[in-house]
């Protein structure tokens, strides 16, 4: 009896044995055949940002755009200003990992590798520089600060400076001032802060103040060059999403902050925030420039967008610039 006993035991143990090496082999096979698939998977995924990249290279030379890699690595930039917005440049965007640009573009990446080369370059960054103003955040912006001495950040509403100026030392390294003008070579660049105390969007009678005086035809500038996060001329929206109290931010541009810079000799007015997943846009103003950078976030048929902007003795010379696919393409959209 326990001879059957041991005998049905064993049995047992083969089968189950045997069982277990039916599924580690099955197994194997599952992952053999995942890996084929997946590679296989993964060339076609390659081979159709390659199409997709191709086809929209065309679409941006067929519409103006022209193919320049060194545009931005010429040996002398001191005559240019970049103006890059609504990035949120956490360090992600300038991991080394993968220095291999694809569709889905960094920005920051690229314009950082072009300051490498030209350490006192100025570039703008036209606000919500950070995600949320975490310390880790603040240190990385701080840091790029430190180690290019013409970066600039605007204020925006995800910077949330009302709430933390006070709270976080950082915030005071990085933003001294709420908002200012300086000069460079007889070029004065006005930064504006477009988030109002009460949270909404606009400018207050302290920054009209400011603006004005700024302005005076007496002043000693050139001319004049203003930056600021909300693109308050068209409601501080993208077309597909209005902004809440639109009307009433294009009525303060309107009546309030268009004659003071008519009054001035001013060039051009740079927004950060174009709205959201959206292409730039540009309008002209009582004759003057209006810019406003799209952001694209993480849209493949919109790649991430910047301005040059050529400070030449009389005036600007502005190109738009589209990274995609490895491929800077640049558009001159004004003369003077």
């Amino acid at each position: 009896m326990f001879s059957n006993f041991s005998k049905t035991n064993k049995s047992t143990l083969i089968k189950i044995v045997s069982f277990v090496l039916l599924v580690i082999v099955a197994v194997q096979y599952i992952n053999i055949y995942k890996r084929k698939l997946f590679g296989k998977l993964g060339s076609i995924e390659r081979k159709l940002d390659q199409l997709q990249s191709s086809a929209l290279e065309n679409n941006f030379i067929q519409t103006g755009y022209k193919l320049d890699n060194e545009i931005n690595f010429r040996t002398s930039l001191e005559d240019s200003v970049f103006f890059v917005g609504h990035i949120y440049p956490q360090s992600g965007y300038v991991d080394p990992v993968d220095d291999k640009y694809r569709n889905i573009e960094y920005p920051l990446r690229y314009l950082v590798k072009v300051a490498e080369k030209n350490t006192s370059l100025k570039i703008i960054f036209g606000g919500d520089n950070v995600q949320n103003p975490t310390p880790a955040a603040l240190k990385f912006l701080l840091d790029l600060k430190s180690k290019f001495t013409g970066f600039r950040f605007v204020l925006g509403n995800h910077d949330r400076y009302w709430k933390f100026y006070e709270k976080e030392s950082q915030m005071k390294e990085i933003y001294p001032q709420r908002y200012f003008f300086e000069d460079e070579n007889d070029i004065r660049f006005i930064y504006l802060h477009t988030v109002l105390k009460n949270g909404k969007y606009g400018l207050d009678g302290e920054q009209l103040e400011f603006l004005k005086e700024s302005l005076e035809p007496s002043a000693h500038y050139r001319y004049a060059l203003v930056f600021l996060h909300h693109n308050l001329w068209l409601g501080g929206h993208a077309f597909q999403a209005p902004y809440a109290e639109s009307s009433r931010m294009i009525a303060q541009w309107e009546n309030d902050i268009l004659p003071i810079i008519s009054s001035g000799s001013v060039k051009g007015v740079f927004s950060g925030d174009g709205g959201v997943k959206t292409a730039g846009t540009y309008n002209l103003i009582n004759g003057i420039p209006h810019f406003s950078t799209g952001w694209s976030m993480d849209r493949s048929d919109l790649p991430p967008e910047w301005l040059r902007i050529d400070l030449k003795k009389e005036g600007v010379e502005i190109f738009w610039q589209k990274l995609s696919g490895g491929n800077l393409f640049v558009k001159k959209q004004l003369e003077k």
